[in-house]
């Protein structure tokens, strides 16, 4: 198509403006309305020829207007979480839109025609200039919204533009006269067609809203445009709201902020906002904070409660202005106290917090409310997470579970994610894990590091989704890449067991260093262990107390006994009984039986002297190391704004609540009189579940202990005999009845455990050998293995 043509088609002449070939494009294609000629078919495929014309014009001129190199059809339009978006006064229905401009009629896509609207306008519709009366004798300023309605009446009809729009007005509102919007709307277009910009406004808003003609949204837009043209300030506001949102016109920010800045200058307070929004995010104009805080401070200080909560931001933060923590609470609260949800957001977390403001959780929670009432998300989350942990309110778990699930349901992640832990948990609600997988998946989506964490953790066990060890790797990798310590502990976990990926101690130990590195106490006992038995590294006793050391800081019992043999072989450590004894008391504080056992073992060598140095060492070891820390359910920490924070941890979901699961090597029972025995029997769990292991020697029971899935463990003082090894693997240890409660499966080794001490003399050298022996728990059939194993019944397991 030639330039000539384009013209030709859309009437217009060479030179001619942006406005003039966007007026021309637009009243084209109103005048082409395919719904117009609805059940005409001949007329209706003309229609689509002509449109097809037309856009093809508008595409050729506005090359010619202007390089397509200026026009950005692309650029961003999403609005920053720190302000909030205006919308249009009035809502457009989505046309359809093509590269080149507004699609007012009816598209052929695939053989199927796509309205835009479901009203088809007559040519009645269409807003012609109507022949005009002498102008009326009366001066028109004398004319005003209280000149007695006969007097308005008889000057519209003698043709005087104010006299029509004030009685459309008041015909329209139904002041002092029976309301009637179809005759509202006549006056108003015999003052539209004489130029008045505020008839041209009102006739466009009653095309929009239908009031008083029937919907035409095309129509609406030609007489804002008019409007706009004419100076009226709400009529440039909206024309420039449409551009910037590409409503009903191609989506262009500079034709949108050339349009929102006369309303702006005019004094508008939305257009002064929506102008700051634009200068802040570069939309249309060149970015620049200070110019965004310039035209927030001008509407806030005509009352635009948006643009108060934002000069409140800026004012927070200080981007675009001088940071004034004080200021910016002064017109949070304007806002907060105009109903802006955002802003009583705001005000809440600052009570909250005590940040420039007496801290008062009484006002926090107060403003909380009123934000979260108006359906506000983050005020919402952080209420329930307050309810949840009591923060300044009595805890309640059924008011943190209402706004959880309000705020989850809005698309708040962390939300979603401690909805998720409850649900999981069964805390304050029926435990339901399918529905806890499903709000994990909805805060992956937004890449929720704790969420990735929890959702591998039940693809890895089958909880609430079908088992699947390869797409629990995939979450537990996606986690860690964020950071996410369990999730590399978890990897690592895999690795080492093979699950769900080839079996890799080296890989595994690399993800517990990292897990360790960032100070998880399981994961630093579970590094030292790789050090001292040599899995996946280089074996360096010295290295291994370096990381049992730290787990043992933050109360990790296993990591303490470990110490102990350290003190008392001499192995990575100084050998010193007093020490041996002090790292056993603490480890036996806390429950571990095995530590116990080996207190008193030690305890048979020592004098009284260095038995109460030890237990003065143990006394100011539990001072100094105090209480272990406990991982919180819920994330306490308020929702992020602009910018948000990294996730936070996520909740060890490694067994239900329910479970009191052992650390590795607690000794259930016991039935040994004496620990002379010298012999070790070393038990390597490569289960992902945790192991009861019984030692059973001429048909009687002799001792059970527990080992967790993945875990080692060596068990002391062994008499000499020959022992037959059960054990039985499952979920859920129930401290009462001190056995699984979930997926028991038992099997019996084979081959029986002998234990004896043999006793070599050389000259005058006599040595005594003990055995130590170590059997591997792996998945493997019934009779393979280098020691083959056999299932048997839980009755025969039990029966010991």
């Amino acid at each position: 198509m030639t330039t000539t043509e384009a013209l030709s088609i859309l009437d217009l002449a060479a030179p001619f403006t942006r406005e003039q070939l966007t007026n021309a494009y637009q009243e084209a294609l109103l005048f082409w309305c395919v719904g117009r000629f609805e059940g005409d078919e001949y007329m209706t495929a003309k229609a689509n020829a002509k449109n097809a014309e037309i856009r093809a014009a508008y595409m050729q001129l506005h090359g010619v207007l202007e390089p397509a190199s200026t026009f950005n059809p692309m650029h961003p339009s999403g609005r920053p979480q720190s302000v909030q978006q205006r919308p249009a006064r009035r809502a457009l229905s989505p046309l359809a839109l093509s590269a080149g401009g507004l699609v007012l009629a009816v598209v052929v896509a695939g053989g199927v025609l796509l309205r835009p609207s479901s009203h088809a306008p007559t040519m009645a519709d269409t807003p012609e200039p109507a022949p005009q009366a002498a102008a009326p004798a009366t001066p028109a300023a004398t004319l005003s919204s209280t000149t007695p309605l006969a007097d308005l009446q008889a000057q519209a009809e003698q043709g005087s533009a104010q006299a029509q729009l004030l009685l459309g007005l008041r015909l329209l509102r139904g002041d002092g006269i029976r309301m009637d919007a179809v005759a509202a709307v006549k006056w108003l277009r015999m003052a539209a067609d004489q130029g008045d910009g505020t008839a041209q406004y009102e006739l466009a808003e009653a095309y929009f809203k239908g009031n008083g003609v029937a919907k035409d949204e095309i129509t609406a837009l030609v007489w804002t445009r008019k409007a706009a043209a004419q100076g009226n300030a709400d009529a440039q506001f909206d024309l420039g709201e449409f551009y910037l949102q590409g409503v009903g016109v191609v989506k262009d920010f500079a034709e949108g902020v050339q349009w929102m800045r006369k309303a702006a200058e005019q004094g508008l307070a939305p257009a002064q906002y929506e102008m700051g929004l634009c200068c802040f995010t570069g939309q249309g104009v060149a970015q620049s904070s200070t110019e965004a805080v310039g035209w927030f401070r001008k509407a806030a200080a005509q009352g635009e409660a948006s643009a108060q909560y934002c000069l409140g931001k800026h004012l927070a933060s200080g981007d675009g202005v001088t940071q004034d923590a004080r200021e910016a609470v002064k017109w949070f609260r304007k806002a907060a106290e105009q109903n802006n949800a955002q802003a009583q957001y705001e005000l809440g977390l600052t009570y909250q917090e005590g940040t420039d403001i007496i801290q008062d959780d009484a006002e926090a929670l107060r403003w909380m409310r009123k934000a979260a009432a108006q359906g506000n998300r983050d005020a919402q989350s952080s209420l329930g997470t307050r309810f949840f942990t009591g923060a300044g309110v009595p805890k309640d778990i059924a008011e943190a579970l209402k706004w959880f699930r309000l705020a989850a349901e809005q698309g708040d992640v962390e939300a979603q994610f401690n909805l998720g832990c409850c649900l999981f948990n069964g805390t304050g609600v029926t435990q339901d894990a399918a529905a806890a997988v499903s709000w994990f998946q909805k805060a992956v989506e937004k890449d929720h590091a704790g969420a990735q964490t929890n959702l591998g953790h039940c693809y890895l066990y089958g909880t609430g989704i079908p088992k699947n060890a390869t797409e629990a790797v995939r979450w537990f990798r996606k986690a860690a890449a964020q950071g996410q310590m369990l999730a590399q502990y978890n990897l690592g976990l895999c690795y080492g067991n093979g699950n769900g990926v080839p079996q890799d101690r080296s890989e595994a130990v690399r993800w517990f260093i990292k897990a360790a590195e960032q100070g998880d106490a399981e994961a630093q006992r579970t590094v030292g262990m790789a050090f001292r038995d040599g899995s996946g590294v280089l074996q360096n006793a010295a290295t291994a107390a370096e990381w049992f050391l730290k787990a043992a800081a933050q109360g990790d019992a296993e990591a303490q006994n470990q110490l102990g043999l350290a003190c008392q072989s001499g192995r990575g450590m100084p050998a010193d009984r007093v020490a041996a004894y002090a790292w056993y008391g603490l480890a036996a504080a806390q429950g571990h039986a095995q530590a116990a056992v080996s207190q008193r073992a030690l305890e048979t060598g020592m004098d009284s002297t260095q038995i109460a140095a030890a237990r003065q060492r143990v006394a100011e070891m539990q001072k100094q190391n105090g209480a272990p820390p406990a991982t919180p359910t819920i994330s306490t920490a308020p929702p992020p704004t602009m910018p948000e924070p990294p996730a936070k941890p996520a909740e060890d979901l490694e067994h239900l609540p329910t479970d009191q699961r052992l650390t590795s090597g607690a000794i259930v029972k016991d039935t040994r009189t004496n620990l002379d025995g010298e012999g070790t029997l070393n038990l390597d769990n490569g289960l992902v579940e945790d192991v009861l292991v019984k030692m059973i020697s001429n048909n009687q029971f002799v001792a059970s202990f527990y080992v967790r899935g993945g875990y080692k463990f060596s068990f002391d003082h062994v008499p000499d005999g020959t022992y037959q090894i059960l054990y039985c693997s499952g979920y859920g240890w129930d401290a009462t009845l001190r056995d699984f409660s979930r997926g028991r499966q038992a099997a019996r080794f084979e081959k029986p455990m002998v234990f004896h001490i043999e006793t070599k003399t050389e000259g005058t050298t006599t040595t005594r050998y003990a055995d130590v022996l170590t059997l591997s728990i792996k998945k493997a059939l019934n009779g393979t293995g280098n020691t083959p194993k056999t299932d048997i019944s839980l009755e025969e397991f039990d029966r010991y």
